[in-house]
């Protein structure tokens, strides 16, 4: 697997643990509700009821930061799954106001267990916005700034299974990024160590336990372990059967295992967005021609020379200085003129 896409899965991945770890309970029962009301909500991918949800955190406890922690959330999920640019003065002032409030938080009960985790969550989500925004020094500081934060939770409760998570989650995808490294005697390979820590996670924790399957998703797919991440995203679509985030994983595991289910997957995220009137020009030429290429490996170069004619006409008039949308028009076309020489 590419680089960049290891980097990419890294970077939805700590979406989906931050998302997962906000459910551990909080001491105030009406923070518990609205926090996991709002999780879900994300996770049903209603996002407008996630943003009410969590304004009114924000609105009747003032002194915690999570309010404006998942509003960010709720923007950064919904600009990843729509496939749209980042509101950075709208994230930025989130981060800022959630940083303020920490501060003024240990000022007040000191560095509890819920201080640090706040500062892991702060940290973890500017770490994937940094990433997104390319930014990867910033980014890759953040999230060894998060890591060190759980790592605290865990020395004040050795229980805080969630911990587990996000800590193996890290130690395999830094091990998969930098194992070209490896002959340097200071480089070590964690990969195993952080299978454990994610199979002990999925095992010990709660309300993160479904999330903490889907991190192990994408490593079963590096792994080419493709029927064990087929069954796990199984399991969180058995509750959140819409979910794109789960089954844009499923369909990168059957493109191994079976190419039109693949296609089959594909077109169901493509009608899910439909309906929510959210394919825009991104979404549109990214899922189409991963169709498009999964028949032309099928050697369906009819239905793939349909798709990819179909793309180019639509976008031949389109003006457009998005670099996501021009690189996808120039492979469409290449695959195009690979689909002429078999035909």
């Amino acid at each position: 697997m590419p680089a960049i896409e290891l980097m990419v899965r890294f970077n939805i991945l700590f979406l989906f643990l931050f998302l997962s770890l906000s459910a551990q309970r909080f001491p105030n029962p009406t923070v518990d509700s609205l926090l996991t009301n709002g999780i879900n909500f994300i996770l049903l991918e209603d996002y407008n009821s996630a943003e009410k949800n969590f304004q009114s955190l924000n609105q009747q406890f003032p002194d915690l930061p999570l309010g404006n922690i998942f509003l960010a959330a709720v923007n950064i999920s919904k600009a990843t799954d729509y496939n749209f640019e980042l509101n950075e003065d709208k994230l930025d002032l989130l981060f800022e106001n959630a940083e303020e409030i920490t501060e003024n938080y240990k000022d007040k009960y000191g560095e509890n267990l819920w201080y640090h985790y706040f500062v892991a969550l702060v940290n973890g989500y500017k770490s994937y916005y940094s990433i997104e925004q390319k930014d990867y020094l910033s980014g890759m500081f953040d999230g060894i700034e998060s890591i060190k934060s759980f790592e605290n939770c865990l020395e004040i409760d050795k229980n805080f299974a969630e911990a587990f998570v996000i800590i193996g989650n890290y130690l395999y995808w830094k091990s998969k990024k930098t194992e070209f490294l490896e002959w340097f005697p200071f480089i070590e390979d964690n990969t195993d160590q952080g299978i454990k820590f994610l199979e002990r996670a999925v095992e010990e924790t709660t309300y993160s336990r479904k999330l903490a399957v889907y991190t192990l998703i994408w490593v079963y797919i590096n792994e080419k372990r493709f029927q064990d991440a087929v069954n796990l995203s199984r399991k969180i679509l058995d509750q959140y059967p819409n979910n794109r985030f789960v089954k844009r994983a499923l369909a990168s595991a059957y493109y191994y295992l079976d190419k039109e289910k693949s296609i089959e997957i594909l077109n169901q995220i493509k009608s899910s967005l439909v309906e929510d009137n959210a394919l825009n020009g991104r979404n549109k030429i990214i899922l189409n021609y991963r169709v498009a290429k999964l028949y032309f490996e099928l050697k369906n170069y009819k239905k793939a020379g349909d798709i990819c004619s179909k793309l180019l006409s639509d976008y031949a008039q389109t003006k457009t200085s998005d670099d996501v949308i021009i690189k996808r028009i120039e492979m469409t076309k290449e695959l195009s003129e690979k689909i002429k020489e078999n035909l």
